[in-house]
């Protein structure tokens, strides 16, 4: 096989691009470093030159998928003005399940990860704060932030579980698909916009 030469920064995003496609895939034991090199060609030792620790890979992974999916998230909200929150909610929702987002929120809790240092939390949500209260129509910041956790928190647990228990307690696959427009006319001051 021929070598292909790439520089750092190519190298690096290829690893991080396929490191996010395994974790889109095939959940968190996708994360493996060994596999994550094999399936760019690379060896473990060279995903190693390039990040410094399988950690420091895990975190550049951390960093990046919650850019992209703030980005999408604000997208999301920044919509057509005639968008109904229905479809505002379920944008949000399918924002989370993209790449992977809401399994890399429940592996970067359950394993304690920490955003990357030098990636400020609250800058990288204060788009996305006063993109949903614009948007909204919400009195404050403050009621904008306990909707985004409300809403994330929703969207995550809904798509850690949505192949399982929506079956289980008996919602057919078109009211699971609705849930997102189920949720949002039940939110006080968001139904209402």
């Amino acid at each position: 096989m021929a070598r292909v030469r790439r520089t750092p920064e190519q190298a690096r995003e290829l690893l991080l691009s396929i490191a996010a496609e395994r974790l889109r895939d095939i959940g968190l034991k996708g994360l493996n470093v060994k596999d994550v090199a094999a399936a760019a060609g690379m060896s473990h030792a060279t995903l190693l030159h390039h990040f410094g620790s399988a950690e420091a890979m895990q975190q550049a992974l951390v960093q990046r998928l919650t850019q992209s999916l703030v980005t999408d998230l604000v997208d999301a909200l920044q919509g057509p003005a005639s968008q109904e929150p229905a479809e505002i909610c379920r944008g949000l929702f399918t924002a989370m399940a993209r790449d992977g987002h809401a399994r890399l929120a429940a592996w970067v809790n359950v394993t304690e990860q920490a955003l990357p240092t030098g990636l400020d939390q609250r800058d990288l949500f204060a788009d996305l704060v006063e993109a949903l209260r614009d948007r909204l129509g919400l009195d404050s910041l403050d009621e904008a932030r306990q909707t985004v956790v409300m809403v994330a928190s929703a969207a995550i647990g809904f798509e850690l579980v949505r192949d399982a228990l929506p079956g289980v307690v008996g919602l057919s696959e078109e009211q699971t698909d609705s849930f997102p427009a189920w949720l949002v006319g039940r939110l006080p001051g968001i139904s209402d916009c």
